[in-house]
Parts: C-alpha cells; sequence; structure tokens
C-alpha cells in the first residue's frame, strides 16, 4: 500500500501522457500538463471532519534546490538516462529533454512540500452495460465478444461477463446493473507527465431481483508491458491487480484482474501504471528509490513522511491490522511488527519479513533523510520477533518466540539472540518457558513483547498464553523478567514482595495484559507499564528491579456486570446490582468482563512525575452505560502520578488515592464491580485529564506518546463509529472507519499547549503497539507498506525556533 498525502482527488489514473491526447477532448487547450511536476500552492483543509486546517504548503516547484518533484523514479538503483528510461512518453509522444533528475540531499527538515495532485475533468459519459460483452470471451472457439462504443470511453470499456456454467449473458434488468456514470479526468502531481484517468461512479440502475453476473473492467493498453492497478482514495494508493505483458492485447481490450463494477457504492479511482513506473507526489531523496517530503506544518510542529524501499515483505500497518474501537481485534491489539533501536550513529528500526521469517535490522540517520542501510540478523524459522534492543556499537540482541499450535500444554522455545554490528551472531540462550518460569504455550498474533537496557541488564516484558490451570482453562497474561545484557543469562527478578518461595524471573505484572511498554527507570531498573483486565484491573505501573518487582493503578475502568443470576447453568446466583439496574436492565454482582474500553499510550517521566497517556470512555466508572465492546466517544485522557508511586498511601488494587495523583483533573469517581466469584471490588479515579472533545460518534484510537526536546508529544488516530440497531430482537452492529491522525503538544505536567492540536492528515497511520522514537529531533513514527515493501517513516519536527 503506498500513502499518499491526503490532498489526492479519486481517480482512474492510466499511465499514459495527457498533453497530446485531444482525440478525446483531451488537455490540450486548458489541460493540466503544463507543469509536470504537479505545481503547488496553497493546499488548504487536509482534513473534513475537525481536524483543522494544514498550513500552505508553498510553491511546488521552487521549494528546494535540484528537488525532483516531476520526474519519475524507476526503482532502486535503475538508470534512469536522460528520459528517465521511459520510453517515448508512454508511447504517445516525443519524450521531453528532462536530463538526470537532481534528487534532494538536504536534511529532514528542509525536504521539499509533496507536490499538489491536481485533476481536470475532461469527458463524462454514463457507460449502459447493456449490449457488450467479455471482448477475451474464446468459449465459441474465438472472441465471441462485442464491444458497443456506447460502453467505451477513452481507453475503457464496461462489457458483461460470461457465465462460465452456463454459457449465457444476463442482460434482464431483474438480473443486472447497468449505466455507469464514468469520467476522464487529467492528473498532475503524481511524478513525470501529466496522465489520463477515470471516476467510476455507482450504477444509476439496478437490478430489480439480484445480479446473476457481473460487469467487468477492461482497458486497451497502448504497449505490451507489464501493467500495475491500484485504487485510489483518500490519499491511499493501493495495488489491487496486476497484468503482465503476456496478457496485453494491444489491438483490442484486455480484462483488468477480477475486477468488476457492480459492488460500487461510491465513486470509485482506480490507477493503471506501466509497472516500471512509480506514481508520487513525493520527491526523490538521495540515489538508493528513497522518497519524501513535507506534508504539513502543523501546531505540533513540520510533519515530514520517507519511504524506504526495503530487501523484503514487512507487516502492513494498514491491511495487516484494520480494526477499529468497537473490534474485538481493537481490544487485543497485534504483535509489535517494527521495534525501534539505537547506536551510537543513529536510530534503527528491526523488523521481520513475513514471508521468509527473515530478521533485519533498517538504520537510518538523524542527519541525512537518505541514508539507509540493512543489515540481516539471526532468524529463527519457526519463531516470531517478540523484540529487540541494540548497543552503542551497533550490535542487536533479538526476543524470538515459537508461535504455539493450539496445544495447551506444550511449552514454547524463547531464545534470545545477540549479534554484532555486521550482524553476525555472538551469544544465544534459550529462556525456560516451561509453567514454572515464563509459562508459554501460545506467542499468538495479539500478543506482544518489549525489551530495553539499563545498565547491564535488559528488561523484557511479554504477553502471552499461559499452559493449562487446574480450571482446565488458558489463561493470557504480562510476566516480566530481567536478563544479563552480555551473557543473557536471567538474574531475576527473584521474588514478589513477601513471597520469597517464588521461583527466579517470570514474574506475572497483569492478567490479562493487554498493552505494555517499558523504559529504562535511571536507578539501573526499569518503569513498565500494563493495561490489565483484572488482576490489576487498570493501567498498571510498575517498577522492575532484581530484588522485585512493586506496582501501583494510576488508572481504572468501568466494568460490564452480568445479566442472568448465574454466571453458568448450574453455578452460584448472585443478588442483583441495584445500584446500576434500570426498568429495562437488571445487572446481576458478578463480572467476567476482558473488555477495558481503554487503550494505554504510553508513560513519560518528567521532572517532578510520570505522565499517563490513554484514551478512554467519558463516563468512567459508570458501570450501568455498558453494553457492547463501544458504547460513546473515546476521547484522549491523562493523568500525572507522583515518581515515587510506591510510597504513596496504599489503595486496595484499582483505588488510586489522592496522593497518587499530582494532575489537577476532574472530580474523584468512585464505584465498585463485583468479581466473577462475586467477591466486592472497590474502584476510584481521580486527576484525570481529557485532552479532546471528539464528536458523539468518533474515538481518539492508537494513542501514542513521545517526550522530546519541547515537552511531550501525543499521537492519535480519530475513528469514526456507526452503530446499527438490531431487529427482532437481534444485537446492534457496529462499524468502524479510520477518519485522520492527530497530535497534541503537552507540556511537562500533562496539559495540552494551546494552538497544538492539529491533524497530520491521512497519509500519517499508526499501529497500537509500535513505539514511537527520536528520529532528527522529532518523533517518528514507523509503518510498513506491504505492498510497496516499504517502511515508512513519518517525522513530526518540532517548531522551528
Amino acid at each position: 500500500m503506498f500513502r499518499v498525502a491526503a490532498l489526492c482527488a479519486l481517480v482512474l489514473v492510466v499511465g499514459c501522457e495527457v498533453a497530446e491526447d485531444d482525440a478525446d477532448g483531451g488537455a490540450g487547450d486548458g489541460g493540466v500538463t503544463a507543469d509536470a511536476t504537479g505545481g503547488g500552492g496553497d493546499v488548504g483543509p487536509v482534513d473534513e471532519d475537525g481536524g483543522g486546517p494544514v498550513a500552505d504548503a508553498g510553491p511546488v516547484a521552487d521549494a528546494s534546490p535540484g528537488a525532483d518533484l516531476g520526474a519519475e523514479d524507476m526503482g532502486v538503483g535503475d538508470d534512469m538516462g536522460a528520459a528517465d528510461d521511459m520510453g517515448a512518453v508512454d508511447d504517445m509522444g516525443v519524450a521531453p529533454d528532462m536530463g538526470p533528475p537532481q534528487p534532494y540531499t538536504g536534511d529532514h527538515r528542509g525536504l521539499p512540500p509533496v507536490a499538489e495532485v491536481t485533476t481536470e475533468d475532461l469527458e463524462r459519459k454514463v457507460l449502459p452495460g447493456r449490449t457488450s460483452t467479455d471482448p477475451t470471451d474464446m468459449h465459441m472457439g474465438g472472441p465471441a465478444g462485442e464491444v458497443d462504443a456506447a460502453d467505451t470511453v477513452g481507453g475503457l470499456l464496461i462489457a458483461m461477463l460470461l457465465d462460465d456454467q452456463f454459457g449465457e449473458y444476463y442482460f434482464d434488468p431483474r438480473y443486472s446493473h447497468f449505466d455507469w456514470p464514468v469520467t476522464r479526468v487529467a492528473v498532475s502531481g503524481l511524478g513525470g507527465p501529466a496522465v489520463t484517468g477515470y471516476r467510476i461512479e455507482p450504477p444509476q440502475t439496478r437490478a430489480t431481483d439480484f445480479v446473476a453476473r457481473p460487469h467487468g473492467l477492461f482497458h486497451r493498453f497502448d504497449a505490451a508491458v507489464d501493467w500495475q492497478v491500484f485504487t485510489l482514495s483518500d490519499g491511499v494508493l493501493d495495488l489491487v491487480a496486476e497484468v503482465p505483458a503476456a496478457s496485453v492485447r494491444v489491438d483490442g481490450y484486455t480484462r483488468v484482474g477480477d475486477i468488476t463494477v457492480e459492488s460500487i457504492e461510491q465513486a470509485r479511482t482506480y490507477v493503471f501504471a506501466r509497472a516500471d513506473r512509480t506514481l508520487s507526489p513525493f520527491a526523490r531523496v538521495g540515489e538508493d528509490g528513497v522518497r519524501g517530503g513535507r506534508l504539513a506544518d502543523t501546531g505540533a510542529g513540520r510533519v515530514v513522511q520517507l519511504r524506504y524501499p526495503l530487501p523484503g515483505a514487512p507487516f502492513d500497518t494498514v491491511d495487516d491490522y484494520g480494526f477499529g474501537p468497537s473490534s474485538w481485534e481493537n481490544q487485543y491489539g497485534a504483535h509489535r511488527a517494527f521495534h525501534p533501536v539505537r547506536r551510537d550513529t543513529g536510530p534503527g528500526v528491526v523488523w521481520q519479513d513475513v514471508d521468509t521469517n527473515q530478521v533485519r535490522v533498517t538504520w537510518l540517520s538523524d542527519a541525512d533523510p537518505a541514508a539507509v542501510t540493512h543489515v540481516s540478523l539471526p532468524s529463527l524459522d519457526w519463531a516470531r520477533l517478540a523484540a529487540a534492543h541494540a548497543d552503542a556499537d551497533g550490535s542487536v540482541t533479538c526476543l524470538h518466540i515459537q508461535r504455539g499450535d493450539g496445544r495447551p500444554s506444550a511449552t514454547r522455545a524463547v531464545t534470545l539472540v545477540k549479534a554484532n554490528a555486521q550482524g553476525a551472531e555472538t551469544r544465544r540462550a534459550a529462556l525456560d518457558a516451561g509453567p514454572d518460569a515464563m509459562n508459554i504455550v501460545e506467542f499468538g498474533d495479539r500478543d506482544h513483547a518489549t525489551m530495553t537496557r539499563s545498565g547491564d541488564r535488559l528488561g523484557i516484558v511479554v504477553t502471552r498464553t499461559m499452559h493449562r490451570a487446574p480450571d482446565g482453562l488458558n489463561h493470557q497474561g504480562g510476566l516480566a523478567l530481567l536478563v544479563d545484557a552480555d551473557t543473557l543469562a536471567v538474574t531475576g527478578p527473584t521474588h514478589w514482595p513477601g513471597h520469597p518461595e517464588s521461583p527466579v524471573g517470570a514474574i506475572q505484572t497483569s492478567s490479562h495484559a493487554f498493552a505494555n511498554v517499558l523504559a529504562p527507570n535511571g536507578d539501573g531498573g526499569f518503569l513498565g507499564a500494563d493495561l490489565g483486565d483484572a488482576a490489576p484491573r487498570g493501567i498498571n505501573l510498575y517498577r522492575l528491579t532484581d530484588a522485585d518487582v512493586v506496582s501501583r493503578v494510576a488508572f481504572t475502568f468501568k466494568t460490564r456486570h452480568g445479566t442472568t443470576p448465574s454466571a453458568y447453568p448450574g453455578g452460584p446466583t448472585y443478588p442483583v446490582y441495584a445500584e446500576i439496574s434500570s426498568p429495562g436492565q437488571t445487572f446481576y454482582q458478578w463480572s467476567n468482563d476482558n473488555t477495558t474500553y481503554t487503550e494505554l499510550g504510553g508513560v513519560a517521566k518528567t521532572d517532578d512525575g510520570l505522565v499517563v497517556l490513554f484514551s478512554t470512555e467519558r463516563s468512567l466508572l459508570d458501570n450501568s452505560r455498558l453494553g457492547a465492546l463501544w458504547n460513546e466517544t473515546r476521547d484522549l485522557a491523562m493523568v500525572r502520578v507522583r515518581s515515587d508511586f510506591a510510597r504513596a498511601a496504599p489503595g486496595r488494587d484499582a483505588v488510586v488515592t489522592d496522593d497518587l495523583v499530582l494532575s489537577q483533573g476532574g472530580p474523584a469517581v468512585e464505584s465498585k464491580y463485583y468479581f466473577f466469584t462475586g467477591t466486592e471490588q472497590p474502584q476510584r479515579v481521580a486527576g484525570v485529564v481529557f485532552l479532546t472533545q471528539l464528536a458523539a460518534d468518533q474515538s481518539a484510537s492508537r494513542p501514542h506518546l513521545h517526550a522530546r526536546g519541547d515537552g511531550l508529544l501525543a499521537v492519535y488516530e480519530v475513528w469514526r463509529t456507526t452503530r446499527t440497531p438490531g431487529m427482532n430482537g437481534q444485537p446492534d452492529t457496529y462499524a468502524d472507519a479510520y477518519l485522520d491522525t492527530r497530535a497534541v503538544r503537552l507540556t511537562t505536567e500533562g496539559l495540552p499547549v494551546m494552538g497544538s492540536d492539529s491533524s497530520l492528515g491521512s497519509a500519517v497511520r499508526l499501529q497500537n503497539r509500535d513505539d514511537p522514537f527520536t528520529l532528527a529531533g522529532g518523533t517518528a513514527l514507523v509503518t510498513g507498506d506491504g505492498e510497496g515493501r516499504a517502511l515508512v517513516v513519518t517525522v513530526v519536527l518540532p517548531a522551528a525556533p
């Protein structure tokens, strides 16, 4: 997937120059080919959902000496040649004398603005699709398809597909859609000459009964070369089909993958380009296929984005995990796919190839956005990369955990492997994952780990599924342990406070644990936090040392209770929970709620306390306002607690005491919930400061917190959740849609800086477990583009002094 600045129009782009194309109402007069760089100027508002305007991106053509906003990039290590190896401008005319493109060679802050993608409508027709049939149909021993010119516009054809089973076409209006409005447009700003595109709208006439056979999309290509087909929507260019040269019929129409037009419910955009051409509004940076540009100047800082080609297939942040706040998957999250590390010369990212399991570190530079190197690291075919850490000399230690195969009592293999700066293995250690140690039978897609160094210790926190317990269940939970950074031997913690009989290492942090963060504490120990649902129920802060682990809950959340007197047939019965019951719904004094209604954003140390960032539903401990995974707006929030939280007055599990909290938020809220066994558990929150006030159907998701030179930066995505009431006693259904990504600067007290709350646009995406890191003095957010095989790094740079 390729993310373009969120200012792209919705079009179907064909890789042909527009300048000479005036036979069908082309762009010879008034077209958009005069400025092949895509022009520039005032970008205007990017977010139409309340995110605020984006600053003037400025003129593109003169943004930076040698910035390549118009020249085409053919890939890593290609020989561009005088005409960019494009041939005669996609075989449509004479190639201009562009000369060798000069890539951008400055620093991160000076990256040229992303080119503005502009379009101009050239021709609009309604393609009936009532007579044309598949022109590649060979079922009669030769092409039997018929093409009616009424069903074509430019090189595009919409034609009925054959029913292979019965050898028939269905033009009966009871069983077919008809009449698709299609607009041919001229598009510029994607690099190189302006190109022709098409915008396809939903059918105006729909089948009265059902669709028996769909209409396919066909195109008359101008050359027998490999082609790629993308969709372009909300700034995202997504590969949907590939047309190999062998299947191209230059003298006729070629089927475009398996694309059909019956499912179009809103204007859909496709992009056709030769496989050896890159459509991009980003400038070339350096000589290794790196592209980048400035997205916006915002109150949170200057936003730039870089795309680094990878020698493998990374986890795709959007396609492989596209779940919103109302989904079960969002509750559990995904494994960390990109692990930020740092050596003395700059930051890097450790990642695993999803096709081969090969682990690599991609090193970046704080000074040069074009600098990138890849080092292969020792890999274990049977294991998932769980966590990684790098030392100053570039040596990297990786934690590998076997995924699991469903056996409830089979111990998984866990291995630490250390490699030198060249990627050669220097040490390996197997960790005990048996029931009396790390206790792992599965490390699945929703599990995750983190690892960092403090002094001579590596701290490790892992979520996993444990061996079968006496109750017959495999429970999930978080664990923490420390190892010697050189020998990789487990050193602690030795025991829980007051429990000297507990074994060395493998100390449970929370159960269940749905998120975790870990950082050096500065005293040789570690500071961590979990998002737990039961023991304890809340955001659980802890300090981890060789001696022990001490913890306190900084924030807790509401709980859904049972709606029947007993939790299971034949089980004990419990009284009505009268305080939260209503005439329409009766609750009982027991619960088994795995949902937290909260997402953990992070913990940052400040001079006098700890800022804990999260998103949560505003009704806090109101247990009556529950019923689904998502019930109401989740806003971004924080609480600041004292650094020596272990010294605060003791609170029972999920009780936040006043002397723990430093932030001046809303009034304290008290409530209670009942365990699965009916035991009463008091709850209390205090000092909660809400940082956003989103619309009733919106939520802050995937929050992240990063400390940098000008204070703290909170970054989050905004999602819209649509609730559809159930019919005839069926439950309500929910659907999530991503809107945009936003950021707000915070003071060290965790308060928002006035004027800093900004939309970063929809070209910036987040993963709910991957951590931000420092790059060029700014906040770097990394995602993966699986289709494009690229590492996408967005940097929010502090405002210039």
